[in-house]
């Protein structure tokens, strides 16, 4: 399993060159808030804009709570953020960490989520949440198994240990990251620190086969005919006997 470095943001704001500071460190994922559940963090797309000019993965993650529809959240946290860098996120979490949220917000904040586009990758049903929280205020509810699963575990250790302390029906196979430490200062950067585990979070795609467009098979089918009728007629022109 390959894990990759990776920091999550809300307020700081991340110059290019604290941005570079971190690759050069290690980081290969960033992960801004686009939405704290009540306003979108002022430097939210220039931290997303640095991120990705120094190389590393970027991935915007939502917050919801109990006071709004679920769709609701993810209108505010879409809006305002340029199309290229929507592309781009390789991940869109919906963040479940605050009290009174109904699990009926959480899914259809899921379900307007994959259907604001992007990359098929941020499309994808991921959520953000912790043993406490989701055994607490969402009953251990395994509704969501179906989703990826970025777990906070502030254990201070970067391994992948989900399987230690599993809920809500999730499997090890379905952990995308595990946060294993709270804000701390990273190359001047003030962010939690991630884990990812790369071939959950970049997926290799199943392509389709490549399929040849009907009126090109037509259109080869007519010039083959075409050169049939002119062999033919070559033929007929030649003397009797020579055939």
């Amino acid at each position: 399993m390959t894990v990759l470095y990776g920091v999550d943001v809300s307020y700081d704001e991340v110059s290019e060159q604290e941005a570079k500071g971190l690759f050069a460190a290690g980081v290969r994922v960033f992960a801004q808030c686009l939405w704290t559940a009540a306003e979108q963090p002022p430097p939210r797309v220039i931290n997303l804009r640095n991120a990705s000019k120094a190389g590393l993965l970027i991935i915007g993650y939502i917050s919801v709570n109990g006071s709004r529809p679920g769709a609701w959240h993810v209108t505010q946290a879409r809006a305002g953020v340029p199309d290229d860098l929507w592309g781009q996120l390789v991940l869109r979490p919906i963040d479940v960490e605050l009290a009174g949220i109904p699990n009926t917000t959480i899914d259809i904040a899921l379900d307007r989520n994959a259907k604001e586009g992007g990359s098929w990758l941020g499309q994808r049903r991921a959520i953000y949440t912790s043993y406490g929280h989701w055994t607490g205020q969402q009953q251990n509810t395994q509704a969501f198994k179906d989703c990826l699963l970025w777990n906070a575990s502030w254990d201070n250790d970067p391994d992948i240990d989900f399987q230690r302390l599993p809920y809500g029906g999730w499997t090890l196979q379905q952990i995308v990251g595990e946060q294993w430490s709270g804000g701390v200062n990273v190359g001047g950067v003030f962010a939690d620190r991630n884990s990812f585990v790369s071939g959950i979070l970049l997926p290799v795609p199943v392509e389709k086969p490549a399929t040849t467009p009907i009126s090109e098979i037509l259109g080869q089918l007519g010039r083959l005919g075409t050169r049939i009728d002119d062999i033919d007629e070559r033929l007929k022109a030649l003397e009797p006997g020579t055939r």
